[in-house]
């Protein structure tokens, strides 16, 4: 772009290093260059630019085709100063051409007065005055010449100027150095005097959000001793329906300015913030004593999503590789989806749903009231738990703790695994070896067992027996039961006669006292958990009908439990078949292949633990 262009004798170049004016209505696209990392905008103006012109020719030095733009920077932007023929920034560069090629001289300094007005002119017996303001008349250039001796005061140019200027706009100094230019002889060109007060713009309006929406960098926090656990990154934050996640302001109309004619400049009022809103997200306006605002209230639960102006929110939260230091422990109001594997030590929590397409290794799931669903391996560990409201349905896995309300399936093998269903233990295509399964209504197994004889228990249980918070209630009350036994012991008859601990003295009193109080916290811990207990046990059903199903083979060491019935399998056996209680239900049997049937009743709450 800087070779001369052919055909022209001289012209004017203006590069615009950025945008700072709007091109108006340009019959054709304006061409824009790459140089030196910078959009550069080529107005080539001809030296045959008059007064009154409004066009300006656009070239485009490859194809040398000419297309013709209203000359909007000129005529409405405030791009040229006199004093300073060369800017850079935010502004404007103006160079030369000429038939040597490239000059770089500042461009000629009367170009500037084609885009000034003439706004007053005064002739007094010492000088002759001619003010002129600029295109946007925010600045008031004078020329002042000296037309005879004699004394000239700053008061008289100061008068004149009033006559069209606010007096407080008048640069003082200036007219009194534009003063004593004129008594050394020196003639005063396109000085400037008096400066507008600019119109201040209106703020845009602006969006805020109250919650912090999805963001894969999270914020890791560190403890007392500055370690940072980076399983555990806030990535957003979970949101409940009808809770208000952000407010839109409006804008603002802007302060007015004054030209330096006294004219009022109208400020432009700022640009309002246009949001785009789903189903998900509500706008309710607010109108408060001193402001006004949007509310943007959410309509589901889940996190907020946010790219550009569009909000949203998600109640499905989908990690497109392995849940690890990426991503850290999730806990989430809605249906978590894992396109990787639970890597290990970390966790999910989510309350209607996880699904995972690769596996688990020493990682929990929890969910409160929907499905898990792991297509891998699940291997278990220290802390590896997984727990569901509804159904949990995995591919195999070994040393697994699973535990849900409804049914458990398991398509191909378990190996010394704890299960725990509130419903049926669904195996069919599966081998169980080892471990123990707890089931509520029956379990349907391939294989259980091996030929080596490997232990192996499954035990058809009331639907408490099968939840772990009902057992460890009951092993709480147990350890309490334990503890209040050896503070009696050691408080010997002071247990039971608290008053006579008044009697005693000294380190003993005090002793017997710290006990006394231990025990009585104990105490009311133990009334808590048994009051626990037996609003569990009012619930308690069984299944009168409840059976184990063999579909392959069940193999000697492996033992079926229903009620308090027990069956100790002594020899292999193969299937279809099903165990069952006898007619007088005071043994199991082994009968021809049945169905499943759940269909819960209440107990006799005397009956259970």
């Amino acid at each position: 772009m800087n070779r001369k262009p052919t055909g022209v004798n001289e012209e004017y170049v203006i590069t615009f290093r950025y945008k700072i004016c709007q091109l108006i209505k340009p019959e054709k696209p304006v061409k824009f260059t790459q140089k030196h990392q910078t959009l550069h905008l080529i107005l080539i103006l001809y030296t045959t630019i008059k007064h009154n012109s409004n066009l300006v020719s656009n070239l485009n030095h490859r194809t040398k085709t000419k297309t013709n733009i209203e000359m909007a920077c000129l005529e409405q932007s405030p791009i040229f100063d006199s004093d300073n023929h060369e800017k850079t920034g935010k502004t404007i560069t103006l160079l030369r051409y000429n038939k040597r090629g490239r000059n770089e001289r500042p461009f000629p300094r009367n170009f500037s007065r084609q885009i000034m007005k003439t706004v007053l002119a005064e002739k007094t017996e010492q000088f002759s005055l001619t003010a002129k303001t600029s295109s946007d008349k925010m600045k008031l250039f004078v020329d002042v010449e000296r037309l005879e001796a004699g004394p000239i005061e700053a008061s008289q140019i100061t008068d004149i100027l009033s006559g069209i200027v606010p007096a407080e706009m008048i640069h003082s100094d200036v007219v009194a150095d534009i003063v004593k230019k004129l008594l050394n002889g020196e003639e005063i060109k396109e000085r400037r005097v008096a400066k507008g007060k600019a119109p201040q713009p209106g703020r845009d309006g602006k969006l805020v959000l109250l919650v912090k929406p999805l963001d894969t960098r999270g914020n890791i926090q560190l403890d007392e001793k500055g370690y940072a656990d980076y399983t555990k990154i806030h990535l957003f934050d979970n949101i409940a329906a009808g809770q208000e996640v952000a407010r839109i302001y409006p804008p603002s109309s802007g302060t007015d300015g004054t030209n330096v004619l006294g004219e009022s400049v109208k400020a432009a009022a700022g640009k309002p913030y246009k949001a785009s809103l789903n189903k998900t997200l509500k706008v309710e306006p607010v109108k408060k004593e001193n402001t006004a605002y949007d509310s943007i209230i959410a309509q589901i639960d889940g996190y907020l999503e946010v790219d550009g102006n569009r909000l949203a929110i998600k109640d499905e939260l989908l990690v497109k590789g392995n849940l690890d230091y990426h991503y850290g422990s999730i806990d989430f109001n809605g249906t978590v989806k894992i396109a990787g594997d639970l890597m290990p030590g970390f966790h999910v929590k989510a309350r209607d749903g996880v699904e995972i397409k690769g596996n688990i290794e020493r990682g929990s799931v929890s969910c409160t009231s929907g499905d898990i669903a792991v297509a891998g391996t699940v291997i278990g560990g220290d802390n590896t738990r997984l727990l569901a409201g509804g159904s949990i349905s995995v591919t195999k896995g070994q040393h697994m703790d699973l535990e849900a309300l409804g049914d458990i399936t398991v398509e191909k093998e378990s190996f010394g695994s704890s299960i725990k269903t509130g419903g049926t233990l669904l195996a069919k295509n599966a081998r169980i070896i080892g471990g123990i399964v707890r089931a509520v209504c029956g379990a349907e197994i391939k294989e259980l067992g091996t030929s080596a004889g490997t232990a192996s228990r499954v035990i058809i249980c009331n639907d408490l027996e099968a939840r772990s918070d009902y057992l460890d209630v009951l092993a709480q009350i147990g350890s309490h039961e334990k503890a209040m036994e050896l503070i009696e012991l050691h408080m010997g008859p002071f247990a039971k006669v608290p008053e006579k601990i008044k009697k005693l003295s000294g380190d003993h009193q005090n002793k017997m006292l710290a006990l006394y109080e231990k025990l009585k916290k104990i105490r009311e811990s133990l009334e808590r958990l048994n009051q626990k207990r037996e609003k569990l046990r009012k619930e308690a059903r069984f299944n009168a009908l409840a059976r184990v199903n063999i579909i392959g083979k069940i193999y000697a060491g492996t033992s079926i439990s229903i009620g308090d019935t027990t069956l100790e399998v002594q020899e292999e056996r193969a299937g279809p078949l099903s165990i069952e209680l006898s007619e007088d239900r005071k043994k199991l049997k082994f009968s021809e292949y049945k169905e499943i049937v759940c269909e819960l009743e209440p107990i006799n709450i005397e009956e259970l633990p």
